[in-house]
């Protein structure tokens, strides 16, 4: 699967810089049958105006930081906890499968400031272009259904969306308590600080003109919709 690093000793994997303006990674996890099998993933170099094939990780880094060893390109790489562990969901269970991902703390160089800033620029093109986005819920620190939640989260968040150009004025964020939104009771569960996070990090994807299919995953449970074709 992957380890904790504990000072061992190996070869690391080193960032080659991109080439062009346009150009993103994009990492190939290959997948296997075994549940406790390295991670093994492939870097490639692509660029965006040749329309690349992936899917778009969104999730968030929980102030980690990159602890976890996988194997890319046959060298190690450290990676965080969190990002280990979505990899560990999205491999594919057939040796004979690979699926290609992009996420930031792999696909950008998180040790080049440089790299970091322009990439970031990119994003929205990133998001914008990919085939699907795969959303990654993290455990409910206080034992609530995070599917659940997030899914009340993000048709509350489209519902905002919808209604801003009627009233822009007025539509505050409630804490679980009934909101009359528009003429309209929207009710939901408490909701903590990591739940505003993620729902924001849907309005970016949104907001950059993203019309596709979503997927929602949790270490449990999974839900998609396509939002092309409405909530």
């Amino acid at each position: 699967m992957f380890n904790t690093v504990l000072g061992q000793q190996s070869q690391s994997y080193t960032y080659r810089p991109l080439a062009s303006e346009r150009s993103i990674r994009t990492v190939e996890v290959r997948g296997s049958d075994k549940p406790d099998a390295e991670l093994c993933c492939t870097l490639k170099e692509e660029d965006l105006g040749d329309g690349p094939s992936y899917e778009a990780i969104s999730y968030a880094w929980e102030g980690q930081t990159p602890s976890h060893r996988i194997s890319c390109d046959g060298l190690d790489l450290l990676v965080t906890g969190n990002c280990a562990e979505i990899l560990l969901h999205f491999r594919p269970k057939s040796p004979e499968q690979s699926r290609r991902l992009w996420i930031d703390a792999i696909c950008i160089n998180q040790s080049s400031v440089l790299e970091k800033n322009h990439q970031v620029k990119l994003m929205s093109d990133v998001y914008r272009n990919a085939k699907c986005v795969l959303v990654w819920l993290a455990p409910s620190k206080d034992g609530h259904d995070v599917a659940y939640t997030f899914r009340w989260l993000f048709r509350w968040l489209c519902l905002l969306s919808a209604l801003a150009a009627q009233e822009p004025t007025g539509m505050g964020l409630g804490s679980g308590n009934p909101e009359l939104i528009g003429g309209m009771v929207v009710l939901g569960p408490p909701l903590d600080f990591a739940d505003w996070a993620l729902v924001l990090k849907c309005k970016e994807i949104l907001s950059v003109g993203y019309h596709g299919p979503l997927s929602f995953s949790t270490s449990r449970s999974q839900w998609g919709l396509d939002y092309s074709s409405g909530i």
